[in-house]
């Protein structure tokens, strides 16, 4: 996604499903945005801020290497190595906004599809 539109309050849930069929890179997400400027003199201020998740079989994951949300910066990413098959949901969520809304890019890479795998699943059914 480029330049997509958030307000704040909203939750962005985008799935994946992890195919290693011929690829075996880890899973990434990142994402990025133009935060409005602060005040002067400020050293520490995010004026809109997103935040980037990630959760698969195995817990929730957080970006740049930490165990709850990044409030500090207006790049956040995740690598995560999920087993094939798994689903895999990337979350931004708006919080705290100072302005109407936020635009941001989110880059996805590794092996994945956006469409989940076929049914392994089959019917039996019982003579009668």
């Amino acid at each position: 996604e480029n330049d997509k539109d958030i307000v704040d309050g909203e939750v962005h849930v985008y799935k994946f499903w992890i195919d290693k069929t011929n690829c075996d890179a880890p899973f990434s997400a990142t994402l990025a945005w133009y935060d409005p400027p602060g005040a002067i003199g400020c050293k520490s201020c995010i004026i809109n801020d997103l935040d980037l998740s990630i959760k698969t079989p195995t817990g929730t994951k957080f970006p740049n290497g930490r165990t709850s949300r990044d409030a500090k910066n207006t790049v956040e990413r995740i690598r995560t190595s999920p087993d094939h098959g798994n689903e895999v949901r990337v979350f931004v969520k708006a919080q705290n906004f100072a302005t109407q809304g936020q635009k941001y890019s989110l880059a996805i890479t590794g092996c994945f599809d956006q469409q989940p795998p076929p049914s392994t699943a089959t019917s039996a059914t019982t003579p009668s």
